[in-house]
Formats: structure tokens, sequence, C-alpha cells
């Protein structure tokens, strides 16, 4: 065996360089839209989120008390639009900061919006949908080693007919924070590799 895999700090790295980059997996809901600590300022009938039905999302569990700022998680759904030239209105609130993409595409970037009006900045995000599916990622970072989630949810240009809404059908992949793509956190962790083996081989 080479002397690269038989150094434990190198396989340590690399393991945790695998699961990161092939994580894909469902979201986990850690709490109903209008029930988390995050409060009902903006959130109910007739405020600034209408969506109850929509779910706090995180990856994991923990996240609703603590989440790393190492990594940054991108959560995505798809939809189907049969109307050419069709508006949708995105409301999110997130903890901390999110990027909003459509079909691959960045829309724009918001933060927080759960303590009141004036915290609601720059929404709902308006999109143009393309005919056919269509594929919504949000990507999440926490800016603190506190708690993370993302509340969204996706509506037609009536306001009313909802299109996506944050639950565990949602899935996720995480990337190392600051990576605008988890194609970099791939060359991240080829360096990394590459690192190894110079120092150990070589």
């Amino acid at each position: 065996m080479s002397l690269l895999w038989q150094n434990e700090a190198f396989l340590h790295d690399y393991l945790i360089i695998c699961a990161y980059l092939s994580l894909h997996a469902d979201a986990v809901e850690i709490y109903p839209a209008g029930s988390s600590p995050y409060g009902t300022s903006n959130i109910g009938p007739g405020k600034l989120f209408t969506d109850t039905q929509a779910k706090w999302i995180w990856c994991n569990s923990a996240g609703g008390v603590s989440a790393s700022i190492a990594i940054a998680a991108t959560f995505t759904t798809t939809f189907l639009n049969t109307v050419a030239g069709a508006e949708a209105l995105l409301n999110i609130i997130v903890d901390d900061i999110a990027e909003i993409y459509l079909n691959g595409v960045y829309i724009t970037k918001v933060q927080w919006g759960w303590n009141n009006a004036e915290d609601y900045t720059n929404r709902p995000v308006h999109l143009t949908l393309a005919t056919g599916t269509n594929t919504l990622s949000i990507r999440v970072q926490n800016t603190w080693v506190t708690a993370a989630a993302l509340l969204a949810s996706l509506v037609g240009s009536n306001g009313s007919t909802v299109l996506a809404r944050t639950s565990n059908a949602w899935t996720y992949t995480v990337d190392a924070m600051g990576a605008p793509s988890k194609l970099n956190s791939l060359t991240a962790a080829l360096a990394c590799i590459l690192h190894w083996h110079d120092k150990l081989v070589l």
C-alpha cells in the first residue's frame, strides 16, 4: 500500500472531502413555518410570508440549534410550468444568507427576514419561468455557529397558486464555505490530495 494511504491525517481529510462532495440527500424538516424559534413576526395569514404549510428545512435536525459555518448547503426542487413566459414570486426567509438560482442561473442574494418588515427586504423575488420542468436551487450560508434554516414558498403571479414550498421533498448538497460552486470544491479537494501526495510520496 502506498505511504499516502497509510497516513491517518490524509485519510481523515480525504474521507471528509469525499463525503461532502458526494452527499446528495433529502432535506430535513426541522420546524413548521409558524412554530419555530424564529417567531411569527413576518409569518402567517396577512403577513409577509403567508404559506404556513411550508417547512423550515436544513441538512440535519441539529441545524435548528447549531449548524456548521464551514460548509454551505444548496437546497433544490423541481416543478412544472406549462405557460410560456409565466412569472412567479419567491417568498423566502433564511438564516443567514441565501443565493437563489433558477435553472442554473444566478438570480439574487437575500438574508434573514424573520424579524420585521424592514428585515424582509428585496422580497418576494420575481422569477420568469421556463416552459416545462424548472429547477429552483437555494444555496444557504450560515455565518455564525448558531441555528441555520431555510423557509421558502414559490407562488404564481396571482400570489395564491403554490408551485413549490420547502419540505423534505427537497434535496440538498453541501460544499466548502466560500466556494461559488461544487466544481470549485472539487478543485480544492484535488489540490489537497496532490499536496499530500507531494509531501508523503515524492
